[in-house]
């Protein structure tokens, strides 16, 4: 299951112990809805990428399963793009400063909240056979 218009999803690129490797994906049902997309695999329509965050309840429920578990996924690039930073609000520096810690290998994370920190990492799932 993939996301629509991200061709950044259309190859998942893995690593494990130093070892590359790449599979071009092409979804048989695409959306443009991170939670539609969730609910879609929890209902058994296949396997995709999802974002710890979404994924860490069905997880804990035994709703979705994780797969290539010893492997991890190539980070994607994320920017955040604004105008100037001469009247860019506090709040907005603070917030790409998080962001950039938590999508930061080197980031520490203790600077980093957690939500943040669980938003930067994705597994591969699939539905429970449970389920």
């Amino acid at each position: 299951i993939g996301i629509r218009g991200a061709t950044a999803f259309n190859r998942w690129r893995f690593v494990r112990s130093g070892d590359r490797t790449e599979i071009e994906v092409r979804p048989a049902v695409e959306t443009n809805d991170a939670e539609v997309l969730r609910g879609m695999t929890v209902a058994g329509a296949g396997l995709t990428v999802l974002p710890d965050y979404l994924a860490e309840e069905d997880l804990a429920a035994g709703r979705l399963v994780r797969i290539l578990d010893s492997w991890a996924l190539s980070r994607v690039p994320v920017y955040a793009v604004y105008a100037s930073t001469a009247g860019l609000p506090r709040a907005a520096r603070e917030w790409i400063r998080a962001m950039k810690n938590a999508l930061s290998a080197q980031a520490p994370r203790s600077e980093t909240p957690r939500s943040l920190r669980r938003a930067a990492s994705h597994r591969v799932v699939r539905q429970s056979r449970a389920h």
